[in-house]
């Protein structure tokens, strides 16, 4: 994932630096040298990143069919 994409995730699922951080079980510091992209998340992140992305498509898509805005 981007930098962008991780900053674009935490503030979708409407997390801190911190709370992210807390969900992946990594430091506060790692999330956010994730995002200035001075370092990339391993593969294990990687995918613990791209299972919340899904978590969060599949919530608007429902909430979309629901007619919720």
């Amino acid at each position: 994932m981007t930098p962008e994409e991780i900053k674009a995730l935490r503030q979708a699922l409407g997390d801190t630096l911190e709370q992210l951080a807390h969900r992946l079980g990594v430091t506060y510091s790692s999330v956010a040298r994730w995002e200035r992209g001075h370092q990339v998340p391993g593969l294990y992140y990687q995918g613990r990143l791209r299972r919340l992305q899904a978590q969060v498509i599949r919530a608007r898509a429902k909430a979309e069919l629901e007619g919720e805005p």
